[in-house]
């Protein structure tokens, strides 16, 4: 019962948060996949649940690599997260992921608030595999991949009834497949530092029937990361921060196998993260992405800021 007290605080907290906060990766499609599976390899036997609050802030708006600074322009995409993973072996992870998503929208005009849209409900899921084919020493190495299913809605419509844009649905009506590598380095020589890095695929599937009559794709992408790390104790608390660079690469999307304008581009973040340890089963992670450049396709509304809020329980087997 000790071990579940993090659990229900943190339900109370997903609670009394504000409407407007919670978060995917803008324009990701549906899913918020914030650089790839997860959860990682524990034990055999073990089952894993985690609960996630994303809040993405979007109040920048560019022209290919140059802030505009607007401020007729402003979107919240909020999440939550709830994934649940078991491991059958010393190597094997698989886990299933579902999420609520809610975006809200504002358009001012001359300081005056002229449009507010809202969508919220389901968004889509995600089944996905780890397998772990190196580990050695210090160093662990994986490969990942992912296949999400379009449980969320693409026919969201404003307060006149027109039919959402694509980007602010909480679904995409594709199936979206997902490949990747990452690599744990647990010390440093002579050092207490680790490293992770990735880097995923993800191959974006076609929404046959949007709004009845469109073919909607939105594009590929392309996200690497190299965060580095370290622990420390504080009192009796075991601490653990994170920081480096994201980068995220995502062609232009498409509608009837045509490009739109305005979509896709490079965008290169800078990550923070504090780990709480509390035991070897329960821990509170907090965390923060900066925008440091970005090389877009035209003019976009892009992220100022994200942050999250995770909690992480390993029910441990007793083999």
């Amino acid at each position: 019962m000790k071990n579940a007290v993090p659990l229900i605080a943190f339900l109370i907290l997903s609670l009394l948060l504000p409407a407007k906060a919670a978060a995917q990766t803008c324009c990701s499609g549906g899913v918020p996949l914030a650089g790839g599976v997860r959860l990682g390899i524990e034990s055999p036997g073990d089952v894993q649940l985690q609960i996630s609050y994303d809040l993405n802030y979007l109040n920048t708006l560019s022209n290919i690599s140059e802030n505009l600074n607007d401020g007729d322009r402003r979107r919240y995409v909020n999440a939550i997260l709830l994934e649940a993973a078991y491991q059958p072996g010393r190597k094997f992870l698989l886990g299933f992921m579902l999420t609520g998503v809610q975006q809200y929208r504002e358009i001012y005009q001359n300081g005056t608030l002229t449009d507010a849209t809202s969508a919220s409900g389901m968004g889509d899921a995600l089944l996905y595999g780890l397998y772990r084919f190196l580990n050695r020493d210090r160093q662990q190495v994986s490969v990942e991949w992912a296949l999400k299913f379009p449980t969320g809605s693409d026919l969201k419509r404003s307060g006149q009834g027109f039919i959402l844009p694509a980007d602010m649905q909480p679904g995409t009506g594709s199936w979206d497949q997902f490949l990747g590598i990452k690599s744990n380095l647990e010390h440093f020589p002579l050092t207490a530092w680790a490293s992770q890095a990735g880097i995923l695929f993800r191959r974006n599937g076609t929404n046959p029937d949007f709004r009845g009559s469109q073919e909607y794709r939105f594009g590929h992408s392309l996200n690497a990361y190299w965060t580095f790390g370290r622990q420390w104790l504080w009192g009796k608390q075991l601490m653990d921060l994170s920081f480096g660079p994201a980068l995220r690469w995502m062609a232009r999307d498409r509608v009837d196998a045509g490009n739109i304008p305005n979509t896709g581009g490079f965008w290169l973040d800078g990550s923070l993260g504090l780990s709480w340890i509390f035991n070897n089963s329960n821990k509170v992670t907090w965390g923060l992405t900066l925008p440091i450049a970005r090389q877009l396709n035209g003019i976009q509304l892009s992220t100022t800021a994200s942050t999250f809020l995770r909690f992480h329980h390993v029910f441990h087997s007793e083999k």
